[in-house]
């Protein structure tokens, strides 16, 4: 039984192979621009968020696209002038981090690259064969002869991507602004799920921050804000539950920060207070500015209200 359903796939990869190498012998899916004074109402455009190039090809791929694939076979058949060209999206953060860790190899290893002795090595079954004759194999509708890739490289899809935000600022479809987002420092812009090495599926999380007052005199460690007015910025995720509120919990051994903020100089953690520098809390966006430390147990000298 085995032998035979192997028999069957080799005899259906044979065909598969024959009529591929036919497509292509012929041209069938090359669709050319139409010449002057040929119709052109009786087409059909298509086309995919194009695979980011950090990793192989995979089935997902497959998935996203097979809209696409079926769209077009469809209207091929009502007589339609199809063009589904293919792209591959080697710009965005994922790409960026995918050249920063190679980047990252290549000033511990050396180029070309000099591996540990005592670290084994796997191969990994790569073979000469690139990406793109593979992603052929899957029998796409593919007009190939408009591959391209998403960097300066290509002027043209930039220009495209560029007019495609002109008329959706044009029809007031976008706008620039700020939002609650996941931000990367180190890039200096948002960073979405599909962006990062790890922490998908993390978003924002709101925050109430109730500002308790300190009362004098302040440990010798806030010596040098005598006479100023400081806070302790606590936190809540369920503002309702502060009405009534009769205690703050502080860490004695939890290190501390007391900076400068919009409302006052406040005391939190130093991750707090770099959240709230890029969320226009701060001084100055983005920086935390001058800082006292002191470790939890200092604030529980204080008494607030």
């Amino acid at each position: 039984m085995e032998e035979k359903r192997r028999i069957i796939v080799q005899q259906f990869q044979h065909l598969e192979r024959r009529i591929q190498q036919n497509w292509e012998e012929n041209k069938v899916f090359e669709l050319d621009a139409p010449k002057i004074k040929e119709p052109t109402e009786n087409k059909l455009f298509v086309t995919f968020p194009f695979p980011y190039m950090n990793g192989r090809l995979h089935l997902g791929h497959s998935f996203s696209l097979s809209k696409c694939e079926f769209a077009v076979r469809y209207n091929r058949l009502k007589g339609k002038r199809c063009l589904f060209p293919f792209a591959f999206h080697c710009s965005g953060i994922p790409i960026k981090a995918c050249a920063d860790k190679l980047k990252k190899e290549l000033k511990e290893y050396g180029f070309p690259p000099q591996f540990p002795t005592d670290i084994p090595l796997q191969a990994d079954g790569y073979t000469d064969e690139g990406e793109i004759t593979k992603d052929k194999s899957k029998g796409k509708k593919v007009d190939w002869r408009r591959t391209f890739i998403t960097t300066d490289v290509n002027p043209y899809f930039s220009s495209f991507v560029q007019w495609q935000f002109i008329r959706l600022r044009d029809a007031q479809k976008v706008k620039y602004g700020t939002r609650y987002t996941i931000f990367c420092e180190r890039d200096g812009q948002p960073c979405m799920d599909h962006d990062r090495a790890s922490g998908e599926g993390v978003g924002p999380q709101e925050y109430t921050v109730i500002l308790l007052k300190l009362l004098g005199p302040y440990p010798s460690k806030l010596s040098e804000l005598r006479g100023r007015p400081i806070y302790l910025a606590a936190t809540s995720h369920r503002l309702e539950t502060l009405y009534g509120q009769t205690n703050c919990w502080i860490h004695p051994n939890l290190s501390y920060i007391c900076f400068e903020s919009k409302f006052g100089m406040c005391i939190c953690t130093k991750r707090a207070a770099r959240n709230m520098a890029f969320q226009g809390l701060a001084m100055e966006y983005g920086k935390i500015g001058h800082y006292i430390e002191l470790k939890g147990e200092i604030a529980l000298l204080c008494i607030c209200v």
